[in-house]
């Protein structure tokens, strides 16, 4: 099935602008950079990529499929791909047909080869302002938006920002609850999950999250606890 046009914003045309004139300082003269919609079955990967990016697929697609497409690939001319391997697979997972693309032109062999190496790796030299960080978390908090859309998990967060775990109007909640009630709950917005497990300190507890997270195919400590509590609640 495709994506549906409404995703891909304004990058839907099949070209955008003027065909780009590089500058020496790097910028581009007379119009937007050229963005062409090309079949994913025409997107070729680059056979020697080292990059390994199987575990963040997931991650990618779960973006892709909330935000739309809004940056796009970068292949050359012959259409294989420079930058956006993850965005691809992504894509392919979830069954799109067409992918956004930026076709980088004039590039020799080597510039390629360096500029797919130097694509990953930049972003390695960039840290986080924790307590910027934490207020961004704290808003997505009060907004009640699903925070796993950022690509952290729940574990990660509640150690940047440990407000996030407080309960509000506790004396609310009513004593006896049906069997039903955790159905539907969204396990990134139960935010008093603040375990700071490692082998060091908890190393039974956290053995015990990696059985059930394992037998059950689930991804995070948060999702084991939620699963726990469900079924014992079953079983008062």
């Amino acid at each position: 099935m495709g994506h549906p046009q409404a995703r891909f914003n304004q990058l839907a045309p099949a070209r955008l602008g003027l065909k780009p004139t590089l500058t020496k300082q790097g910028f581009f003269k007379g119009a937007r950079m050229q963005i062409e919609l090309i079949k994913i079955d025409q997107v070729i990967p680059y056979e020697n990529n080292p990059r390994i990016n199987e575990k963040a697929v997931v991650k990618v697609a779960e973006s892709l499929n909330e935000f739309g497409w809004q940056q796009p690939v970068v292949i050359d001319e012959q259409n294989i791909i420079l930058a956006g391997h993850t965005r691809v697979r992504a894509a392919l997972s979830l069954g799109w047909d067409a992918v956004p693309c930026f076709v980088a032109t004039g590039l020799s062999d080597a510039q390629k080869t360096a500029y797919r190496i130097a694509d990953n790796k930049t972003a390695e030299f960039a840290d986080w302002d924790k307590e910027l960080l934490a207020g961004e978390f704290a808003l997505l908090a009060e907004l009640d938006y699903d925070m796993g859309f950022t690509a952290f998990d729940l574990d990660d967060i509640a150690k940047i920002n440990d407000a996030l775990l407080e309960f509000e109007g506790e004396d609310d909640l009513e004593e006896e609850l049906e069997e039903d009630d955790l159905d539907g709950t969204v396990a990134s917005h139960v935010k008093m999950v603040n375990l700071y497990l490692d082998q060091q300190s908890e190393p039974r507890f956290r053995a015990m999250c990696d059985k059930i997270m394992a037998a059950n195919n689930l991804e995070s400590i948060t999702d084991a606890v939620v699963l726990a509590v469900e079924n014992e609640h079953k079983n008062l």
